[in-house]
């Protein structure tokens, strides 16, 4: 939890989480496909429980830590009353789709964190997501600029609230398309970082999923 209470610290009023979902039905933080970058070996992910996956301590510089996976309901419990969450859902082999769309729903009530999230993950499961729970509020994933013209094609029922992309793929062309089609505030960017902070930040994106750089001291003492 320190990179979250150094967010906290700082200024930042959100934060993006990778998560998946447990065996048992659980939220846990990991970003990878597999296991074995963080725990060292390749073990079933999607066949484990939380309890499972919690006697398995992360790799620290190639070492076992003291760490282990975080739950996120401890998470939440400690930074839900002042923080925003940009969960980016991991499902990496997941197809119950009903389930883990309900899952989601249900803990987001729980926590009240329904108006304080944006859910993101890849195109089918987001657009499912979007048409079962309106009222949470999703994120198109996807690379390249295409990705905006392919937005507008989606039926609005459908529609994700925002869409993703790399920072470093937007082109002039691109927010001119954007201002044009009046898609500018739903439009998100990660892959920023203090080589390319003032520069997107004048491009009028509303959302910037970023890795903090001192130069962005200045915008975060001014919120």
């Amino acid at each position: 939890f320190e990179s979250a209470q150094k967010a906290v610290d700082l200024g930042f009023k959100s934060i993006e989480l990778d998560i998946k979902q447990s065996q048992d039905q659980e939220f846990y933080l990991f970003h990878d496909r597999n296991s074995s970058r963080l725990f060292g070996s390749e073990y079933p992910l999607n066949e484990m429980t939380l309890s499972e996956l919690q006697q398995i301590p992360l790799l620290k510089n190639g070492e076992h830590s003291s760490h282990y996976v975080p739950e996120l309901a401890a998470f939440s419990k400690e930074f839900s009353s002042e923080m925003n969450f940009y969960l980016d859902v991991k499902r990496h082999g997941n197809y119950q789709y009903g389930q883990l769309a309900s899952r989601i729903h249900q803990y987001l009530k729980q926590y009240n964190m329904v108006d304080r999230s944006l859910i993101g993950s890849d195109f089918l499961f987001t657009v499912y997501l979007e048409y079962c729970y309106p009222e949470l509020h999703t994120v198109f994933t996807g690379p390249g600029n295409w990705l905006a013209v392919f937005y507008l094609w989606i039926p609005k029922r459908f529609r994700p609230d925002f869409f993703i992309g790399y920072a470093n793929d937007v082109t002039t062309e691109h927010l001119e398309w954007l201002r044009e089609n009046e898609v500018m505030n739903r439009r998100m960017l990660y892959g920023v970082n203090g080589v390319n902070y003032k520069t997107v930040k004048q491009w009028g994106v509303p959302i910037l999923v970023v890795d903090y750089h001192p130069v962005m001291d200045p915008d975060l003492r001014a919120r």
